[in-house]
């Protein structure tokens, strides 16, 4: 089976963002061409706030099933996040499929086989600081080209739970966890302390207060 690539795209064949009504094509490359595979129009309705964004992802994740990668003319917030756990590879470019997608094939293969060729990474660990305290950099990661993300580093630890608070500095803070800390799913407060120099702080909703 040919590689897929799926697109978000206006009535014109442009990509465009998920504020508007639109097409989800996918693509799949075979025998050196790429031809339509499927197709879905979307339309998102804002009167049913977050949740209904929610609902709207799951369909689209649901429609692009072994499709990883996807491109649109902007991909933010909330439809960002749910891409991203989905494991999907997001693009934001301008254009036709026609102008792209062999572009995004070509990088996308290529990573896949710096990743490939690259040795086994250590993923930074949170330190304690005692009472349940904790503290992690994702600098590191987020300023090289290894592939890590902040995702696999965060959350494992966030998902054990046993901890009262985390503080990450980070270069720029996560897409992902900034939409959580929105929507209210963790608690927590974002301080920019100066260029490429941020510091999250989260707090356990769960814990009872105890040392870890």
């Amino acid at each position: 089976m040919g590689r897929e690539a799926a697109a978000i795209l206006d009535k014109n064949g442009e990509t465009t963002s998920l504020e508007e009504d639109y097409q989800l094509v996918v693509y799949q490359r075979q025998q050196g061409r790429w031809r339509e595979s499927r197709r879905m129009e979307c339309r998102f309705d804002k009167s049913q706030g977050l949740k209904g964004l929610r609902r709207g992802m799951d369909e689209i994740i649901r429609f692009l099933a072994d499709c990883k990668i996807i491109a649109g003319r902007e991909i933010t917030g909330v439809p960002y996040y749910e891409l991203e756990k989905a494991q999907c590879s997001i693009w934001e470019i301008s254009g036709t499929p026609a102008d792209f997608l062999d572009y995004i094939l070509a990088k996308e293969e290529k990573e896949r086989q710096k990743r490939a060729e690259a040795s086994p990474i250590k993923l930074p660990s949170p330190i304690h600081l005692g009472e349940g305290k904790y503290a992690i950099s994702l600098k590191g990661i987020q300023e090289s080209s290894s592939g890590v993300t902040s995702k696999q580093v965060l959350v494992p630890f966030l998902q054990q739970g046993d901890f009262s608070t985390l503080t990450v500095t980070c270069a720029h803070v996560p897409p992902w966890l900034d939409c959580e800390l929105r929507s209210g799913y963790f608690a927590g407060d974002i301080a920019k302390l100066g260029i490429n120099h941020y510091e999250i702080t989260l707090h356990n909703k769960n814990s009872t207060g105890k040392t870890v």
